[in-house]
């Protein structure tokens, strides 16, 4: 916010950015944007002078409040770490929820804090991607257009699937979004548009993934030996998920239960009496 010649980092006066400070109140240089605070600083200064409380340099006041300032964005750094999100947000000020390098520090330290951002920092990608890394269910705080950005929605999930659940609907109806939801995270496909319940290529990538996505496929596929066995091979439990018919076929039960015995709970009455049968 400002620079001391004497005492802060050696940056180099640009007129353009800087306002000088006369060197009977200090020396050195502001930034521009930290010429209001300066010019504050300098009344509260006069006042001290006139109360008789000794000479301040106005440029001693603004160090302290910087000082204090730091203190106060360690203080909510740790808090967001450790999760105590009402005192982060308490303690909250409306600077800090504009200042970019601060907000994204919070939200890799609590993705949740990206919901106390001021507006325009929701709209950062930067910001929502690092929160979203740290908590996926950070994304239900972004601005409404970063979920309709189609670009940013496939990098996010390609890091967590589930996060489709916040994308903007129009997207949940995108095939390339959908599918590289459900690579990542088959169970995401109970959030992807209703018409993938039914498309072979997308339910085939989420089975692949979690036998378990079996259970939000169509009744159709749910009968598809095929998707049926996918979905064993990865999950032995998946089984319970399949249809009546293939729940006693000896093939989808052969590859449930060679991987987990316990799957045969699933298996459907007419194959249990045929294996109790032979044995």
């Amino acid at each position: 916010m400002f620079r001391n010649i004497e005492r802060g980092p050696q940056v180099e006066f640009d007129p353009e950015k800087h306002k000088k400070i006369p060197e009977e109140e200090g020396g050195g240089f502001v930034e521009k944007e930290a010429a209001e605070k300066y010019e504050k600083a300098k009344k509260i200064a006069e006042i001290a002078k006139a109360l008789g409380k000794g000479k301040v340099k106005p440029i001693e006041l603004l160090q302290k409040e910087a000082i204090s300032e730091n203190k106060l964005r360690e203080a909510l750094l740790k808090e967001a770490w450790g999760g105590d999100l009402e005192s982060f947000t308490k303690n909250l000020t409306e600077e800090l929820k504009k200042d970019k390098s601060f907000i994204l520090e919070a939200v890799k330290q609590n993705g949740d804090a990206l919901q106390y951002a001021d507006p325009e920092l929701k709209k950062d990608k930067e910001i929502v991607l690092e929160a979203v890394k740290q908590e996926m269910d950070a994304l239900q705080y972004a601005d409404p257009e970063l979920k309709k950005d189609k670009s940013f929605i496939l990098e996010v999930v390609k890091q967590d699937g589930y996060a489709l659940q916040y994308a903007d609907p129009e997207l949940k109806k995108d095939k390339e979004i959908a599918l590289e939801a459900v690579k990542q995270n088959g169970d995401a496909l109970r959030y992807a548009d209703p018409e993938f319940r039914k498309d072979k290529e997308v339910v085939l990538e989420a089975v692949k993934q979690d036998g378990y996505a079996l259970q939000y496929a169509t009744p159709e596929l749910k009968k598809d030996k095929s998707f049926v066995l996918e979905a064993v091979k990865q999950n032995s439990n998946a089984l319970g998920y399949a249809s009546p018919e293939l729940q006693n076929d000896i093939d989808v039960v052969y590859e449930a239960v060679k991987r987990d015995p316990k799957a045969i709970e699933y298996a459907g009455e007419k194959v249990k009496e045929e294996i109790r049968e032979k044995l």
